[in-house]
């Protein structure tokens, strides 16, 4: 495929828009690489020319900004992606016996496009506020609540019920069909009276498709709060009707399966499952169809291509797909932001800084691009600049700024200046387990052994069922000299969770006492625990040689060794 002298210039117009006049001449040098791999990737297409990219996209952002009617109504995806918005579903339900079921939800939510799920254990991130405090903010917080009911019920998914109830949002049920305690029945019986139906489910399969089904009902309902017309309504109403028929399938094959049950051996039940589950199968296909990759933008699928090369640290591939994205859809903060990265990982610091700047435009408060610049700009030696950043995230999220600076300051062994954010941040948070653990953690590293004792005293005292601050006061005793205690504390964290380091700990501190018998057997059990770590190999080497045994001791520190290197 050939590019014409109007193709040539379009591209370098568009190129200097993106990095503007100043970066003009960094961006004339790719200009080759880009044209090159837009015939390669335009060729694979059938495209006769640039100007015909657009073609890949059935819908532009721009026809997404201005709000445009869909060319082809009966496309899904396409209605879709009118909504301004992706919509935060919370997917409540108790964890341990549905975890399976959660997911389900979570990958139908993620499906639709239009709408993300929020699950505790994805989402709730660092433990800075209690978790009742987390997944209630998010309750408050998510456009759709769905509840999810099996053969147990719990305190917090009935707190997150009433919060739900409480602030007017759209709650979704469903129900697993399974044998129900006492207490499972009368919470449905206090939807029942509150006026909540319920879908029931047999299977993950039935329940990911009903999900569907439900939240895209759901937003037809208030398609004029979600800025669609009464023609993008009848689209998604359709879809509906779609899933609906699917799951009447599923209940027919749930009978025949009865039957069959109650039949082994009749030929024609069998032959019935055996097209039902055929005629199952090229339905969900069709669905599926409808929200697939195909009708996702070109840039879109640069994207992904892009993630899939940062994440294998191909960071030449990256940037260049990530370049793309910024050259088709200009204006998309996160195109510049994993851009960044990639130019961070491969030592273009200064081009990782101009695209977190290009980010800043777009966003002033997008508090994560600033903590990369942050860190850029203190690796360039900038310090000022790296201080500033630090303070406009303190200005947009005080509590979040202050952990961050706090961990900056300690990394750069800043001690001082580490404690006072740390100090402010348990003013801000008395009660915040992690703030004492962290400032102690300081504490200890500037020698203060004293007041790091206190700080995680009090963490103890505010969780002694977490294991933190006990290895980090047994570091504090071993350093001190006082041995039993630190014996002490350390058995007490691996009661709590017997981990290989945890092991090695205990027998450092038997190794400090001359007990090389106990040492070896820490060793050995931290061995046990983890077979790669390295350090577990070490340690016992270094036992071994004081009990007098140098070839084992050889032996181990050879296979340490290897581990390393793989």
């Amino acid at each position: 495929m050939q590019l014409g002298l109007p193709e040539l210039i379009f591209i370098i117009l568009l190129i200097t828009l993106i990095f503007g006049s100043e970066r003009i001449f960094n961006a004339f040098r790719e200009v080759p690489t880009i044209i090159k791999s837009f015939q390669k990737d335009a060729g694979k297409e059938g495209l006769a020319s640039i100007g015909e990219l657009s073609k890949l996209s059935i819908f532009t952002l721009e026809d997404i900004q201005l709000n445009k009617e869909v060319e082809d109504l009966r496309d899904t995806i396409g209605v879709l992606k009118l909504l301004k918005n992706r919509l935060t579903v919370f997917i409540s339900s108790t964890m341990a016996d549905l975890s399976t079921e959660r997911q389900v939800v979570a990958s139908s939510v993620e499906e639709l496009f239009a709408t993300k799920p929020w699950l505790f254990e994805d989402n709730a991130g660092p433990e800075s506020q209690s978790p009742k405090k987390i997944y209630l903010d998010a309750v408050k917080n998510c456009n759709v609540f769905i509840l999810i009911i099996g053969s147990k019920i719990s305190d917090p998914v009935k707190e997150e019920y009433k919060v739900a109830k409480k602030e007017r949002k759209p709650i979704l049920v469903f129900v697993k069909k399974c044998k129900k305690p006492k207490e499972v029945d009368n919470f449905l019986n206090v939807l029942s009276k509150d006026g909540i139906t319920w879908t029931e489910f047999s299977s993950t399969q039935e329940l990911g498709i009903k999900v569907k089904g439900a939240i895209v009902n759901h937003i037809v309902s208030s398609y004029l709060e979600y800025g669609l017309s009464k023609r993008h309504s009848v689209v998604l109403a359709l879809f509906v009707k779609q899933l609906e028929d699917v799951n009447l399938l599923y209940q027919r094959k749930e009978n025949l399966l009865l039957e069959l049950k109650s039949n082994p051996d009749d030929k024609e039940i069998k032959k019935k499952v055996k097209e039902l589950e055929k005629h199952l199968g090229e339905s969900e296909a069709e669905i599926s169809n409808k929200i697939s990759i195909k009708h996702e933008s070109l840039a879109s699928l640069y994207f992904k291509k892009g993630h899939v090369a940062l994440s294998n640290k191909d960071y030449p591939v990256a940037i260049r797909m990530f370049t793309f994205c910024i050259f088709l859809e200009p204006g998309t903060e996160r195109y510049y932001q994993v851009r960044a990265n990639a130019y961070s990982g491969s030592g273009h610091s200064k081009k990782a800084i101009y695209d977190l700047l290009d980010v800043l435009k777009i966003n002033p408060k997008n508090t994560d691009a600033r903590h990369s610049l942050a860190y850029l700009y203190d690796k360039i030696g900038e310090n000022k600049k790296t201080e500033e950043q630090f303070r406009e995230i303190i200005a947009i999220n005080k509590i979040t700024g202050l952990k961050w600076r706090a961990s900056y300051y300690k990394k750069e062994f800043m001690y001082s200046s580490a404690i006072e954010d740390y100090t402010s941040l348990i003013f801000l948070e008395p009660k915040n387990y992690f703030h004492y653990i962290s400032r102690g953690d300081a504490y200890f590293e500037f020698s203060d052994y004293k007041s790091a004792l206190a700080d995680y005293d009090y963490a103890i005292g505010i969780d002694s069922d977490s294991s933190s601050g006990y290895i980090q006061r047994g570091k504090v005793f071993r350093a001190m000299d006082r041995y039993a205690d630190a014996i002490r504390d350390f058995t007490k964290a691996i009661d709590i969770k017997p981990f290989g380091y945890r092991y090695i700990y205990r027998a450092e501190v038997y190794f400090d006492i001359n007990e090389y018998d106990m040492a070896l057997k820490d060793a050995n059990n931290a061995i046990d625990v983890s077979p790669k770590s390295s350090q577990a190999f070490r340690c016992r080497a270094k036992v071994l040689k004081a009990l007098g045994d140098p070839i084992s001791a050889a032996f181990d520190l050879e296979t340490a060794n290897n581990l390393d290197k793989n």
